[in-house]
């Protein structure tokens, strides 16, 4: 049953962690865990509907808790803890998912290093969470060179203790390098992070999902465009951070989920004016969250959910006259945040 399939996946975030379920959802799709054929199509069931109705059947059955918000839809999810040191077990027993810390020590004599390891690695792994703590100085251990010869990895994913620091940001960096198969890569929260994201991300060719949620880059790299598989990208990197994009997303032809910066700028500027994001082929997109400069959204014809973030109160009006000339049919909601 694809939904037993899915519970281990759970097990990849901390414990006792309220997980959105937004992002569990995105997560199983780009997995390809959610069955989804012809007939759904048919029926005008989305994928997430699908994999919405997988998650009520664990609910049902008193695998998973869940928090309601204030509409009376699923907010966050977890597993019960029981369940959790199951799949724990089960991940263990099948190589489906490892966990590691990585940490440097700062002992007696200042020159050591030490990283525990809850399940040992090997080269079947398909799934690694890395937990990351800054403790003190010392260098790579030979554990870490070992995950990053892990050639199968489908999911990749950093969780941080603490402030992430440049050392950590820097020893990490390469795990992720020349991945054919992965399809899930989370760097949330990397705080510490100075610059902009690898070009080397672009050789990613099957990466489905990517999250940078709360992390401080700056810029994303031209390779970016070569993300064609991509289906949920997640830019949000909070409001104090300037990100340089290149206008590369309206290659992005399969994506359902798209949340920009909230400040950014577009590379090459043209004739001096600053450039938009092309975006008018993105026909898949069902949910967009960007600024309010709403150019190529009467393109997107299959939205279902739009939020626009805006400063400026000023242009309030112009937005809202855009959107009525827009005949976007399948638009469920629409938020307008001006801060």
């Amino acid at each position: 049953m694809a939904s037993k399939a899915m519970l281990p996946l759970l097990v990849s975030f901390p414990e006792d962690v309220e997980i959105p379920v937004k992002r569990v959802l995105h997560m199983w799709i780009a997995e390809g865990f959610v069955p989804f054929d012809s007939s759904d199509e048919e029926r005008e069931t989305t994928i997430e509907n699908v994999a919405e109705q997988y998650l009520m059947e664990l609910v049902k059955r008193e695998l998973v808790q869940v928090r309601l918000n204030s509409s009376g839809n699923i907010k966050t999810c977890r597993l019960h803890d029981l369940m959790r040191d199951l799949c724990v077990l089960k991940a263990r027993q099948e190589k489906f998912l490892s966990f590691h810390n990585i940490q440097r020590d700062n002992e007696s004599d200042g020159s050591s290093s030490s990283m525990a390891t809850e399940v040992e690695s090997t080269c079947e792994t398909r799934r690694l969470s890395l937990y990351m703590r800054e403790i003190g100085e010392g260098k790579v251990t030979p554990r870490l060179e070992q995950i990053r010869t892990m050639p199968h990895v489908r999911t990749l994913m950093f969780l941080q203790y603490g402030k992430t620091t440049k050392w950590m940001w820097q020893q990490v960096q390469p795990i992720f390098i020349n991945r054919k198969f992965l399809r899930v890569l989370k760097l949330d929260n990397l705080d510490g992070v100075v610059g902009s994201l690898p070009k080397s991300v672009g050789d990613l060719v099957h990466l489905r999902f990517l999250s940078l949620v709360s992390s401080r880059f700056t810029g994303l790299p031209q390779s970016m465009g070569n993300l064609v598989c991509m289906e949920f990208l997640d830019l949000f990197t909070g409001r104090y951070v300037w990100v340089s994009m290149p206008n590369v997303l309206w290659k992005m032809r399969r994506l359902r989920y798209l949340r920009l910066p909230y400040d950014f700028d577009v590379k090459k500027k043209c004739h001096g004016a600053r450039k938009k994001l092309q975006m008018g082929t993105l026909k898949n997109l069902r949910t967009l969250t960007k600024k309010c400069d709403v150019n190529d959204v009467g393109k997107l014809t299959n939205l279902q959910k739009l939020t626009v973030n805006e400063r400026n109160e000023s242009i309030e009006w112009e937005i809202f006259s855009q959107l009525t000339k827009f005949k976007l049919k399948h638009l469920r909601s629409l938020f307008f945040l001006f801060r």
